[in-house]
């Protein structure tokens, strides 16, 4: 009994399917077919974006732009998309 249960957690776990996750081959994922549709909105900014991060101070004057690296992925095997970047409370993300 204790064997078929073995057997039985370690074929769903150990053979579960992430095609569509990071690799190699597509360093940020990739979307699945079977997404919802509204994810292929964001397939542009999938990858790393370099940009200026600019904030306000308490005084309501404009804080000096900083360059900031965006990093966008695909995420639960294709399904959904994560942004982050270091600033942010993502820190495993990198």
């Amino acid at each position: 009994m204790r064997l078929l249960v073995f057997l039985l957690l370690f074929s769903v776990f150990g053979f579960s399917q992430y095609d569509y996750d990071t690799s190699k081959s597509f360093p940020f994922g990739n979307v699945n077919p079977l997404a919802p549709k509204q994810t292929k909105d964001y397939q542009a900014l999938i990858g790393l974006c370099q940009c200026k991060s600019t904030s306000r101070k308490q005084d309501g004057t404009w804080a000096k732009p900083i360059d900031m690296t965006w990093k966008w992925k695909y995420i639960m095997n294709g399904m959904a998309v994560q942004d982050g970047n270091p600033k942010n409370r993502w820190q495993s993300f990198w």
